[in-house]
């Protein structure tokens, strides 16, 4: 009795095993062959300043997805505005020459599989803003002034020429202030002066 049940179970197990793996059974002249499909995995590394279709799906940055063997796929590679495609790369081989119109079509899964498309941003012009003083110019030296550009953050300095007039509290031109004083003041006196000998006549 007990032999029975062992070959009953093992019957069972032999017949319900393809169902809980989900695997299909063919049965082939009395013998028994399982056979199974073990989805690829498909990983994308897209650089910035653009975006991948695939199966109707678009992917940016990182990512990835299954898809069976012998899967073919077709590939849109769409740049940003302003950028273009600089290289494709499958499995490490580089495939740029292969992209038509920006797709590429890529070969029949056969195994897990990597793209690799980098993007080659516009060319970049400056904006800059309206600057900010680091430095007042004082006391004959020059000041400065930082630009920014809005874009990069890239900063410029612009040198503020030095104040040739005296400030309030400077002592360092009195001499010459006092000079050109006393050159107005004694011209003004010429004036008068020549102007009544001129009445007298």
């Amino acid at each position: 009795m007990k032999r029975i049940v062992r070959l009953f179970s093992a019957f069972l197990a032999v017949l319900l095993l393809p169902a809980a793996l989900s695997l299909p059974v063919y049965a082939a002249e009395g013998s028994m062959t399982l056979t199974t499909s073990i989805p690829c995995t498909v990983t994308l590394s897209i650089g910035d300043h653009g975006a991948v279709t695939t199966g109707g799906l678009t992917y940016t940055g990182d990512a990835s997805f299954k898809a069976d063997p012998d899967t073919v796929l077709t590939y849109t590679i769409t740049p940003d505005s302003g950028c273009k495609i600089s290289s494709v790369l499958y499995n490490g081989e580089n495939v740029t020459e292969s992209v038509s119109g920006g797709v590429y079509t890529a070969p029949a899964l056969t195994g897990n599989a990597l793209l690799t498309v980098v993007f080659a941003p516009p060319p970049h012009v400056h904006t800059w803003d309206s600057g900010v003083i680091v430095k007042q110019a004082s006391g004959g030296e020059p000041g400065q002034i930082k630009y920014t550009c809005t874009g990069c953050g890239e900063a410029r300095y612009v040198p503020i020429p030095p104040r040739l007039s005296p400030q309030t509290g400077d002592k360092s031109h009195a001499a010459l202030w006092a000079g050109l004083m006393c050159l107005a003041v004694t011209g003004i006196a010429a004036l008068i002066i020549s102007g009544r000998k001129r009445k007298a006549r």
